[in-house]
């Protein structure tokens, strides 16, 4: 924290306006400026869509409440918790939990192979201890004293718009786990307020949308992957 405060003054210091604890849409914006780059983020997590749901911490919200609340959502020491996910919201969450003193696993219904996450971050999480199970999928939630989750073996069909080849249910291999948290780490996506709850497909930093200036996108929304490809889209945002 210390080292962004002085990266953002670097910037303030170049003369660029910070303004803090508002919240504005690109039509609020559009008659003031000559361009608008909108780069608020994916920092709302994906449903699974299952019956019960309510009972499943979001993994961004898990991450972001622990690092400016401390709020640990009542994981406590030898709680078995499972992470839904293979990306690398999943991986963070299962090394926030660890550290936290309970026991996670993660859950991702294709294998190592296809695993969106960072290789040399799923190697450090297995390396402290963190387990996971491949070829996996829930399918049911229940709560009673533990979380009854019923997971799925899948297997691998052929690719899908991802590249990666679709995982497809094996009739028959349902069974239940009992854990204490359930956390799903599944997607992201970017909060629609800014285009006013339009859907915007964002391609490189290119945004369709109706407005009297330029509208672009960078970060997570635009380009997705880490903070520095982030960091690099605003770069090339900036040169169009």
């Amino acid at each position: 924290e210390d080292i962004l405060d002085k990266e953002i003054k670097i910037i303030e210091d170049e003369g660029v306006k910070i303004v803090l604890n508002k919240k504005v849409t690109v039509k609020e914006l559009e008659n003031d400026f000559d361009a608008v780059v909108v780069a608020v983020g994916s920092h709302i997590g994906s449903k699974m869509n299952l019956p019960n749901e309510d009972i499943v911490i979001d993994g961004i919200d898990f991450l972001r409440d622990f690092k400016l609340q401390k709020n640990n959502y009542g994981i406590n020491k030898g709680d078995e918790v499972a992470i839904i996910g293979g990306g690398n919201t999943a991986i963070d969450v299962a090394r926030t939990s660890l550290r936290l003193g309970s026991k996670p696993t993660i859950y991702y219904r294709r294998t190592r192979k296809e695993m969106p996450a960072i290789a040399h971050e799923v190697n450090e999480a297995l390396a402290e201890g963190v387990a996971i199970e491949f070829l996996t999928a829930p399918v049911g939630l229940n709560k009673n004293d533990k979380i009854e989750l019923t997971m799925i073996k899948m297997e691998l069909g052929e690719p899908d718009d991802s590249g990666r080849r679709r995982p497809v249910p094996i009739e028959g291999s349902e069974k239940i786990i009992l854990v204490d948290k359930v956390i799903t780490a599944i997607g992201q996506r970017s909060d629609e307020f800014v285009f006013e709850g339009n859907k915007i497909k964002a391609v490189q930093g290119k945004v369709d949308f109706k407005a009297n200036v330029p509208v672009f996108c960078s970060g997570a929304m635009a380009w997705g992957g880490t903070v520095t490809e982030a960091i690099g889209s605003g770069n090339k945002v900036s040169e169009e």
